[in-house]
């Protein structure tokens, strides 16, 4: 669950594989060490997913298009077709985010993976991503794996 810790950065609280409940929150700092260990932005929406080759389709398999807001188009109007987006979370985004997210309570990134397990690893990666789209809003809520695509640019 995401809060403020009394001087108005977002946290969040997960609980490794070791049992421990830890604060993760992202500052610039961190935002750095993400970027350092991985060579990608996560301010930017290609961190988090990716577009497919595949189109949003109605239910006859015609093209949808979208306006320059994201809305719809009634059927006839020609405006941007709408990429089918797939998670791009590899297993070191999610470390790099966990590890630069934990601060200076950060155990060795190495440990990390052992603390990030197939038991957790879905429930990390929701409060990770969680806690950006409350700090970022719209423009990381768009990469959710589970939510809408952005509109070819």
């Amino acid at each position: 669950m995401s809060g403020s810790n009394g001087q108005g950065e977002l946290e969040i609280k997960v609980t490794l594989a070791d049992g421990v409940e830890r604060t993760l929150s992202f500052d610039l700092n961190a935002l750095e060490k993400v970027y350092e260990k991985t060579g990608e932005n996560p301010l930017e929406q290609s961190f988090w997913s990716k577009p497919t080759g595949q189109y949003e389709q109605d239910g006859r398999g015609n093209v949808l298009y979208f306006d320059e807001q994201g809305q719809q188009l009634p059927a006839g109007k020609i405006g941007k077709p709408k990429r089918i987006m797939r998670m791009d979370l590899t297993p070191a985004k999610i470390k790099a985010l966990v590890w630069a997210g934990l601060g200076d309570a950060a155990p060795d990134p190495k440990e990390i993976g052992k603390l990030v397990t197939m038991r957790n690893l879905s429930a990390v990666t929701e409060s990770v991503f969680n806690l950006f789209t409350a700090g970022m809003g719209a423009e990381v809520a768009e990469a959710h794996p589970f939510g809408s695509s952005a509109p070819l640019q």
